[in-house]
């Protein structure tokens, strides 16, 4: 064999060798891609890329990818992760039942101590909501659903004490919580109280009919307990060519009111635990949700700013008033566009007396 025989041998060996060699790693690569850690890295890069976006439901099925492909994988971290994130957002935002269900649901895939004081927070917060607006029974309701194992001591100090101040409410030594000052003064100047003195919710218990025409006058007990009737009318207009124009909101004697009110919050009135007749005219009272909490058997709450109309169905005896009732944000000139059968002549009224 001579000199060009042997070389060109070595080049064909160099070749397929190579060749070999790419091949190799070819399949080497091929390999490691459908290996188990790379899928499982693969599918824990995209939970990642979803968490960044805030995206937690897509983020929790990546990283369940990641764990069922490779168990060893770190993705059990980054769902706790996950998890935490998107319970705490939405507690953040208040949704708290919504926040504890994403940490119950958390729990039943991981233990995790940072998700179990996450949950227990939850319910801590949302009764602090009710706590801080006096609703105690609502705040202990609320703490009485933490799960058991999640109670720490906290937790107890923070029951008992809502327990507490829930007997104390219910026996009527309570303080008023004042949510509208001009409210506060209307109904302390009604009931003869110093305007700076505590009321104690005992106090109210006298109480059974309200009745506030914008922010100048309240009425306690009207026309009950030999308490007078005072003559007040309102919805006045002005009647021309069929038509009726508002020209005051309530009218005692010769005086006309056409100013509306500035109370706008009646959180307060859950205190008047006997109270069955209410009635807020020309105010600025815009959300009603309070009277879930009451046992009315009469409201009116004409020409406020109400939005939602709804609480006001828990009322048993309301029909009369309803039409007075949808009538919201009138002002003075407005033409009135409910019932005004009761408007007759060229200045007529509603009578509440008559009605």
């Amino acid at each position: 064999m001579n000199k060009i025989q042997i070389k060109k041998k070595a080049i064909i060996l160099f070749i397929e060798i190579g060749v070999a060699l790419v091949i190799a790693g070819l399949l080497g690569v091929r390999a490691y891609e459908n290996s188990p850690t790379r899928r499982a890295n693969a599918a824990l890069e995209l939970g990642n890329q979803y968490l960044s976006e805030l995206n937690y439901k897509e983020a929790i099925t990546a990283f369940r990818e990641a764990i069922a492909i490779d168990p060893s994988n770190e993705a059990w971290k980054r769902i706790e992760d996950a998890y935490y994130q998107w319970g705490s957002s939405y507690v953040e935002a208040s949704a708290f039942e919504d926040g504890i269900k994403v940490f119950e649901d958390a729990r039943q895939e991981v233990t995790s101590e940072q998700i179990g004081k996450a949950e227990r927070s939850a319910y801590l917060e949302w009764a602090k909501q009710y706590y801080t607006s006096a609703e105690f029974e609502q705040a202990v309701a609320i703490l009485d659903q933490c799960p058991e194992d999640l109670q720490d001591d906290q937790y107890y100090t923070i029951l008992q004490e809502y327990v507490s101040r829930l007997e104390y409410q219910r026996e009527g030594e309570e303080d008023v919580v004042w949510t509208d000052p001009v409210l506060e003064v209307l109904i302390k100047d009604a009931i003869g109280v110093e305007s700076d003195a505590d009321v104690k919710i005992k106090d109210l218990d006298y109480i059974q009919t309200m009745f506030l025409w914008g922010d100048k006058k309240c009425s306690i007990n009207r026309g009950m307990q030999n308490e007078p009737a005072e003559h007040i009318t309102v919805r006045g207009a002005h009647w021309e060519n069929d038509v009726a124009t508002l020209e005051y909101f309530w009218k005692e004697g010769e005086y006309k009111d056409t100013e509306r009110g500035m109370v706008s919050n009646i959180n307060s009135l859950i205190y008047f635990r006997n109270l069955v007749s209410l009635e807020i005219i020309a105010n600025s009272i815009s959300d009603v949700s309070a009277l879930r909490q009451m046992q009315l058997d009469y409201c009116c709450l004409w020409n406020n700013l109400i939005t939602d109309l709804s609480p006001i169905d828990s009322v048993p005896n309301t029909e009369q008033t309803m039409c007075f009732n949808q009538e919201q944000g009138v002002e003075i000139g407005d033409i009135i566009t409910g019932d005004i059968s009761q408007i007759k002549n060229n200045v007529s009224h509603l009578d509440l007396d008559k009605r």
